[in-house]
């Protein structure tokens, strides 16, 4: 099971990052754009956003199976908190973003 969940939480993370960076060169591409095309590259951002929605549910749901399968330890390492970190600044992110 943990295994599985390993995956599943690192594909997400790829998935999240591959959008995020797809979302910022769809911005970029729009910005020179007008009429149809720039309608066009609007409603792919809307899209993304809503697919992202899914996948950072999906991070945050792995990590916390993740969490729970893990032996129990007394205390998260120097890694685990800087990774929490990174996770809360992303989810920040997306939130601002939409």
């Amino acid at each position: 099971m943990k295994t599985i969940l390993l995956i599943a939480h690192l594909i997400a993370i790829a998935t999240g990052t591959g959008m995020s960076i797809a979302n910022y060169i769809n911005i970029r591409v729009a910005s020179g754009e007008k009429g149809e095309r720039r309608e066009a590259l609007a409603y792919l951002r809307r899209v993304l956003a809503r697919l992202a929605d899914v996948v950072i549910a999906i991070i945050w749901l792995t990590g916390i199976g993740l969490w729970w399968v893990l032996p129990p330890v007394d205390a998260p390492n120097s890694w685990f908190v800087v990774k929490i970190g990174f996770v809360l600044l992303l989810t920040l992110c997306h939130g601002l973003a939409r």
